[in-house]
C-alpha cells in the first residue's frame, strides 16, 4: 500500500509562489524503491510534528495501561493473599451504668488475657483513658 503526502496552499500563497518553485515542490516527492510508499524529498529522516506527537501520545496510553494493570495485580494479590491474617472479629456495645474497660473485657473475650483485651479496646476506640461514659458506643474484640 503506498501513501503520498500531500500538503495544501491555500490559492492566494499558490499565486505568489513563483512558477519554478512550484515546479520544484512538486517534484520533491518520489517513490521509494524499498517501501513502494511516496516519501518526501526531506532527506532528513525526521518525523513529522503529528508523527511525534502520535508516538508520546502511544507512549502515555501504554504507561496509563501498565500502571493500571499493575494496581489491579495488587489489588488481587492482597485480597487473596494466604499470609495475611485474619480480619478481626468486632461488635459495638453500649456501656451501662457500673461498667468498667475491665469488666467489658471480660464480657468480651475470653480466649486472651483481661490485660490484652482491655488494650485492644482501648486501641479500636482511641481511648486516652479508662474513664467511661454510660451509653457510650465501644466496638469490642469477640471470640
Amino acid at each position: 500500500m503506498s501513501t503520498i503526502e500531500i500538503s495544501y496552499v491555500p490559492r492566494s500563497a499558490a499565486s505568489r509562489l513563483a512558477p519554478a518553485r512550484l515546479a520544484a515542490s512538486r517534484s520533491a516527492v518520489s517513490r521509494s524503491p524499498m517501501s513502494g510508499s511516496a516519501m518526501a524529498g526531506s532527506s532528513s529522516g525526521s518525523d513529522s510534528f503529528a508523527s511525534k506527537a502520535a508516538k508520546i501520545v502511544g507512549y502515555f496510553i501504554t504507561l496509563a495501561a501498565v500502571l493500571v494493570l499493575a494496581a489491579l495485580a495488587g489489588l488481587a494479590l492482597g485480597e487473596s493473599n494466604p499470609g495475611a491474617l485474619p480480619e478481626e472479629s468486632v461488635r459495638t456495645y453500649v456501656v451501662q451504668p457500673g461498667d468498667s474497660l475491665w469488666s467489658i473485657a471480660q464480657k468480651a473475650d475470653s480466649s486472651a488475657t483481661q490485660s490484652a483485651t482491655i488494650e485492644r479496646i482501648r486501641t479500636l476506640n482511641s481511648l486516652a483513658s479508662d474513664h467511661l461514659q454510660v451509653g457510650q458506643s465501644l466496638v469490642i474484640p469477640v471470640e
